[in-house]
């Protein structure tokens, strides 16, 4: 549950929202995208109240505005890494060609990986075409609910060079993450507890937001 949350995001800005189980991160991130509609509130969206559109234009929004990328990857597993990355063209978004899917595929460092599905792919890698599959479709702002929670340090670290490189593509990042390491590559982070944002931090290393929290807990 939210309470009384207001907040704004710079186009282009790559935030992490932090916080304790429970606190509201994931709440957070599903009424910013259109996933759950607040029960109060506006969510703005250049000048679309999303929290009073229809399921029609929530939908529209979501295949050609919004981006996702979760900590299961939600990939198709009957489907090769190219086919994973055109999948949104199904569904109404502008037609991703093949050659678009696989230069995506490239620019996360999978050239050559285009006909390989993801049980023959690691965990990093069935991220990477997440993020590929996001590339593929510019989108203005981007969701990311744990998106490296599953993932070893190197693979963690592959998938955060491609992620940080967003914003500069003209793409908002909205990244949960529980990890201070992951948190320190965002331009600012929020602190969630109890539904409510109760810090903020701009350009924080991983040891001070580490502090941060462990502050926040105690206070």
């Amino acid at each position: 549950m939210l309470d009384g949350v207001t907040v704004g995001f710079d186009e282009g800005s790559m935030t992490a929202i932090m916080g304790p189980s429970g606190s509201g991160k994931t709440t957070l991130l599903y009424c910013l995208s259109g996933m759950l509609r607040p029960t109060a509130g506006r969510v703005l969206y250049g000048e679309i109240d999303i929290a009073a559109q229809p399921q029609r234009k929530l939908d529209e929004l979501r295949r050609t505005a919004f981006g996702f990328i979760f900590q299961a990857y939600n990939l198709i597993d009957a489907l090769t890494a190219v086919q994973n990355v055109r999948l949104p063209s199904m569904f109404g978004a502008r037609v991703v060609s093949q050659t678009d899917a696989i230069e995506a595929l490239a620019q996360v460092g999978l050239a050559g990986f285009a006909d390989r599905y993801p049980a023959e792919l690691s965990g990093g890698q069935c991220q990477r075409v997440a993020i590929a599959r996001a590339l593929a479709v510019r989108r203005s702002v981007l969701f990311a609910d744990e998106p490296t929670g599953a993932l070893d340090s190197t693979a963690r670290r592959e998938v955060l060079q491609h992620l940080t490189a967003l914003p500069g593509l003209g793409t908002s990042v909205v990244m949960v993450t529980h990890d201070p390491i992951v948190a320190a590559t965002a331009s600012r982070v929020l602190f969630l507890y109890d539904g409510r944002i109760v810090d903020s931090l701009q350009g924080g290393d991983a040891r001070q937001i580490a502090r941060r929290l462990a502050d926040l807990e105690a206070a």
